[in-house]
């Protein structure tokens, strides 16, 4: 990429919180994760560049702070970012733990609300790691040590009791539920039961009778 092309994906990320702004929205996300463009940056394993943005991890860094800084210009709402934590790479190349600290603590620096944790996805690689409920947590827990704002865990998370331990015991401020939610879309409702949260209501007459067997 030419730095004119770095410069019109950066407008492009403006524009769409702008777009965001003008919609109404409350919360934006830019993703730094999983292999998109933003992670592409932050990672050496795929960032090669010799230039101010290239190199050492504040100038990997340089590309998404500059985003962030535009996108607070014309988004008024919550701004979060997602972050791949590991990208599963065993040669010693990619990202330490204490580098996504790093970038967590510039990322509260520069005003975002919140980081939202997962891994893998910006080479080729399969996870490394056990997968089990919650197997990313250890990873939302690691940038909890760093960081003062929200910080969400995310990673087949699909039971109520396993969502509630990971925030009783700080391990996470806040918890992502997808493929539980696509499974089962009474996961709420269900959750809020399961947890004995008697205030907790999700539905009218009108959707509670969809739930009779």
């Amino acid at each position: 990429m030419t730095l004119a092309d770095i410069k019109r994906f950066q407008e492009a990320f403006v524009e769409s919180a702008r777009r965001a702004q003008e919609a109404g929205f409350d919360m934006v996300e830019l993703h730094g994760a999983h292999g998109y463009l933003i992670n592409e940056f932050l990672e050496p394993l795929t960032n090669q560049r010799q230039d101010a943005y290239g190199g050492s991890l504040e100038n990997r860094y340089r590309f998404l702070s500059e985003i962030v800084q535009d996108v607070k210009k014309v988004f008024h709402g919550s701004i979060w970012v997602r972050l791949s934590m590991t990208a599963y790479d065993e040669t010693g190349i990619q990202n330490s733990i204490e580098d996504w600290q790093t970038i967590g603590r510039w990322l509260e620096a520069d005003g975002i609300d919140c980081l939202d944790i997962s891994t893998g996805g910006v080479i080729d690689k399969r996870p490394n790691i056990p997968i089990y409920g919650g197997y990313q947590a250890p990873f939302t827990a690691k940038m909890k040590e760093a960081v003062t704002i929200p910080v969400t865990a995310v990673g087949l998370i699909t039971s109520p009791e396993l969502a509630e331990h990971l925030l009783q015991t700080n391990q996470a401020d806040l918890i992502e539920v997808g493929r539980g939610l696509i499974h089962n879309v009474n996961w709420l409702a269900e959750a809020a039961q399961a947890l004995h949260d008697h205030d907790f209501q999700t539905y009218n007459n009108s959707y509670q009778r969809g739930q009779v067997n």
